[in-house]
């Protein structure tokens, strides 16, 4: 199969894959690229789908997320879920929320999710493990009338921490019907605190739109040890971050006793997806082991045989859309219409329905 470089503009590629007809019987060869483009489809359709759920807690209403009105952090059954699988929670001080038609700051920017969803996915090559809540952080909006130090954050989410533990001892996991013992409070989550006090306002790039890579590596955020250690197979330190840190600019930070350093939320997010990644290879735990969540799987293919086996993992998915082509024609199932097309347009050096992320009413850019 030879490859050559055309120079079509984007609206001639467009146009003309969309009216191409496919030649069929596909080749051997071909058949083979679309099924790695049909696997990546698979993880880019699961990130999209859970992409849209996390985000509803940390851009949607309070309804949707923990908020800290006073200097003791509450809990209820129904939000005890929003702490789990997770290694740390993101508090947004008043100066880092903005007040749109309100009367005070109730927001909690985008951008801040964004730009750690955006480090996220990086960190993990963009098959980050999204089962049951997974995530790099819960968000906690604090009121005007909630804590303003960071020792007044740290107690907060001490106490946090410590009525979650009493709610897993007393009503056991999170109610989920889907779920057998897949919902858990690590210890790093009882450890380790970011807080985000300051708001970094972006300008657009030469497309017009935001990097949010680039807004995460000028956007600062606080990492604070709690003090608390127990049940981690190593204790925390903040020292390999020392250079990369900000001017903390703190003065409760400094006249007390708090283990806390301001680094960029790339750093932050990196760092403590770090202190992720080891703890769960000191307790043997690996993303193979985890149970699949099958919410945010792609639909099954149309026309999909109700006698083969049910697609709920990445492998029997790219079967059964395969299988349905190969029977029905691949014009004629929309996954592999889309796959071929694209397949065979980046062997002439050309994009065509590429996979990316285009969140925010496309205004931003991963």
């Amino acid at each position: 199969m030879v490859s050559k470089r055309s120079y079509r503009t984007d609206d001639e590629v467009d146009r003309y894959w969309r009216a191409i007809v496919t030649e069929e019987p596909v080749s051997y060869e071909l058949q083979t690229l679309i099924r790695a483009d049909l696997e990546r489809t698979w993880y880019f359709h699961r990130i999209n789908s859970f992409h849209f759920e996390v985000r509803l807690h940390w851009a949607g209403t309070d309804s949707e997320r923990l908020v800290l009105a006073d200097s003791i952090g509450r809990l209820t059954t129904t939000e005890l879920k929003y702490l789990c699988n997770k290694p740390t929670a993101v508090y947004c001080l008043q100066s880092a929320q903005y007040a749109g038609c309100a009367a005070e700051n109730i927001f909690i920017p985008g951008l801040i999710f964004g730009g750690i969803f955006q480090e996220w996915l990086r960190y993990h090559h963009k098959e980050p493990l999204i089962e049951f809540g997974h995530f790099f952080a819960n968000p906690v909006r604090i009121t005007p009338s909630g804590p303003k130090t960071v020792q007044g954050v740290i107690d907060a989410h001490l106490a946090l921490s410590a009525e979650a533990a009493h709610l897993f001892r007393q009503v056991g996991e999170p109610n989920d019907s889907s779920s057998s013992h897949h919902y858990t409070l690590s210890p790093l989550y009882h450890a380790i605190v970011v807080i985000i006090d300051s708001r970094w306002i972006p300008t657009r790039e030469d497309d017009g739109l935001i990097s949010l890579q680039k807004f995460a590596q000028n956007q600062t955020a606080l990492i604070a040890r709690t003090g608390v250690e127990e049940g981690l197979s190593a204790p925390i330190s903040l020292k390999g971050l020392e250079a990369f840190a900000h001017p903390l600019d703190l003065s409760d930070a400094t006249s007390q006793h708090v283990d806390v350093i301001r680094v960029s939320l790339a750093a932050a997010v990196h760092f403590i997806s770090d202190l992720e990644t080891k703890e769960d290879l000191a307790n043997g735990k690996t993303k193979q082991d985890a149970h699949h969540q099958r919410g945010f799987d792609p639909p099954t293919p149309r026309r999909f045989e109700d006698g083969l086996p049910a697609a709920h993992n990445v492998d029997d998915w790219v079967d059964a859309v395969m299988a349905a082509a190969e029977k029905y024609g691949y014009d004629n199932i929309s996954e592999t219409w889309q796959s071929i097309r694209r397949v065979q347009a980046s062997l002439v050096g050309e994009e065509f329905d590429k996979l990316e992320h285009w969140p925010e009413e496309q205004r931003w850019r991963y």
